[in-house]
């Protein structure tokens, strides 16, 4: 196998991006956005701003929907523990039931009395 054509093959594969660094500076405080890069035009600033509010935005809307997500699994968890509740409370009740049912054939049974005499 020819080592210098599996490593060009690599770099075909590996595209390189003509954008070095976006920005020179990373500000402390991240709610202010990063200054430009000195060595831009102020044209290439300005989109890259433009590219970074909309990465903002975009994380923005991620993180709400993954906070929409949470909330739903907790309601969803809820559901299943109320529906479990549920489903024990209809077993005591049939058990009331089938006890009743029992207890009325014995008093309206007229070979009850007898018996225990």
């Amino acid at each position: 196998m020819d080592l210098s054509s599996t490593n060009s093959h690599r770099k075909s594969l590996l595209r390189k991006s003509n954008r070095r660094s976006t920005f020179v500076f990373k500000p402390h405080d991240q709610d202010e956005p990063p200054s430009g890069n000195p060595s831009n035009t102020s044209e290439v600033n300005e989109e890259l701003k433009k590219e970074y509010e909309t990465l903002q935005l975009l994380n923005k809307a991620l993180d709400s929907t993954i906070t929409n997500f949470d909330e739903t699994r907790n309601k969803i968890l809820e559901f299943s523990k109320t529906v479990d509740d549920t489903e024990k409370l209809l077993d005591v009740w049939l058990n009331i039931l089938e006890k009743t049912e029992k207890t009325k054939q014995l008093i309206e049974d007229p070979e009850y009395g007898r018996k225990s005499k």
